[in-house]
C-alpha cells in the first residue's frame, strides 16, 4: 500500500483490505495505459498542430509553436530524469544535505530495535539499493518533541529548514505512520541524532 495509508487504521484496512487494493491496481493501470494511447491517437488524428497549440501555446492556429513548446517540455523532462540520478544528486547532497535526523523513541520501544549510539557507523543506500556513503553518529539527544530546537531542525535539512516546518511534517508523520499506538504527543520523546560523512561514493581506500 501507499506510504500515505495509515498503518493503525484497522477499520479502514478491514473495509478495504490490501488484497482488494492489489487486485484492483493492475486493471486500473491497464485502463490508464489504454486511455493515454487513445488520447494521443486522437490528438494526432484530429489536427495535430492545432491540438498542440491548444495545449502548449494557448493558440487556436495550425502553426508549429505548440509543437516546439512540446518538444522543449520533453527535453526538460529528459534533463530532469538524468539530473535525478544518484550520480548527480550525491555530490549535491554532500554539500547541502542533512547532518541530522530524528526518530520516535516510542517507535524503538514498539519494534524492539536498539537505539543508535555515538560512534555507530551506517551505510547509506540510494533509491536503487546501491551503497553511496558511510556515516558516523556523532551525537545523540533525547528530548520532548516540543523542545527540539531550531539548530536540529536546520541540521535535518528538510523543507525550508525551519523549526516550524520540522514540527509540522514530523507531527503529521508520527500521527499517521508511527509504529507505536500512542502515535504523536507534544511531549513525546524524540531521539535527535547528528552524524558526519565518512566515506562518500567514489572515495578510494
Amino acid at each position: 500500500m501507499s506510504g500515505l495509508w495509515p498503518k493503525k487504521a484497522e477499520r479502514l484496512s478491514k473495509a478495504y483490505p490490501v488484497e482488494w487494493a492489489r487486485a484492483l491496481h493492475f486493471p486500473v493501470m491497464l485502463y490508464f495505459v489504454a486511455f493515454i494511447i487513445a488520447h494521443v491517437a486522437l490528438v494526432m488524428l484530429t489536427g495535430f498542430l492545432r491540438n498542440l497549440n491548444h495545449m502548449f501555446a494557448a493558440q487556436d492556429a495550425a502553426t508549429w509553436t505548440g509543437f516546439w513548446v512540446f518538444i522543449a517540455s520533453l527535453v526538460v523532462i529528459a534533463i530532469a530524469w538524468v539530473a535525478a540520478r544518484p550520480l548527480v544528486l550525491a555530490p549535491i547532497a554532500k554539500v547541502f544535505g542533512k547532518v541530522g535526523t530524528a526518530s520516535s523513541v516510542w517507535d524503538y520501544e514498539e519494534t524492539g530495535d536498539p537505539l543508535p549510539t555515538v560512534g555507530e557507523l551506517s551505510i547509506i543506500l540510494d533509491g536503487t539499493g546501491a551503497p553511496r556513503a558511510v556515516i558516523e553518529t556523532t551525537a545523540i539527544d533525547i528530548v520532548p518533541f516540543d523542545e527540539v530546537d531550531e539548530a536540529h531542525a536546520f541540521a535535518e535539512g528538510e523543507g525550508d529548514r525551519t523549526l516550524t516546518h520540522w514540527r509540522e511534517v514530523h507531527e503529521r508523520y508520527w500521527r499517521t505512520h508511527s509504529e507505536n499506538p500512542r502515535g504523536y504527543e507534544p511531549d513525546m520523546p524524540v531521539l535527535c541524532e547528528r552524524f558526519r560523512l565518512l566515506l562518500p561514493a567514489g572515495t578510494e581506500d
